[in-house]
């Protein structure tokens, strides 16, 4: 429900201004929604198209653990396909998968990307790396610290990581305790 109020600060004349958000008709289901945000709670479609990035990431190597998993593939692979294509990816950036299965670097970017059909896909292939490993074991972490000086040196990202935890949540506290432990 919205309220009106006469506007005292106008000279001339009185001005009805609506005190809530502006109100936002849904043009798939027609529903009237007051947050302002174009989100439809009845049909749960988007009307606003989400905001654009503009600045490249910097220099950075992705660790992602659990890297052979579902949403790897399903998701953070086209995601990062996404931000390389619209060019937000600096070419100082590489990824390594971290997960139990016995792949070397070459299974894990056959089982991403297959036959590479696109430049992006080509690009990012280049800068993807595998370390097979047990969450709980310090050897994973020091062998993951060699790997990451390696593509440091080869990629030139200057020491930054993004660790992203795509595993169970049984692991959500040990590998950033392993992690601190380096």
């Amino acid at each position: 429900m919205s309220a009106n109020r006469k506007d005292s600060s106008s000279s001339c004349c009185d001005v009805d201004r609506e005190t809530t958000a502006e109100r936002v008709h849904c043009s798939k289901c027609g529903d009237t929604t007051a947050d302002g945000t174009g989100f439809c709670p009845v049909c749960s479609s988007k009307e606003q198209t989400p905001p654009t990035a503009t600045a490249t990431l910097g220099p950075c190597v992705m660790v992602i653990f659990g890297g052979s998993g579902d949403l790897a593939h399903r998701k953070l692979l086209p995601a990062l396909l996404n931000l390389r294509r619209d060019d937000l990816l600096a070419d100082s950036f590489a990824v390594i998968g971290v997960a139990t299965r016995r792949w070397t670097d070459g299974d894990y970017r056959s089982s991403l990307f297959g036959e590479s059909g696109s430049d992006e896909e080509s690009w990012l292939e280049e800068r993807t790396y595998y370390l097979s490993g047990d969450f709980r074991s310090q050897g994973t972490y020091e062998f993951l610290a060699e790997r990451l000086g390696q593509i440091d040196h080869s990629h030139r990202t200057e020491g930054n990581y993004l660790f992203y935890l795509s595993t169970a949540p049984a692991f959500f506290s040990e590998i950033p305790a392993q992690l601190h432990a380096q």
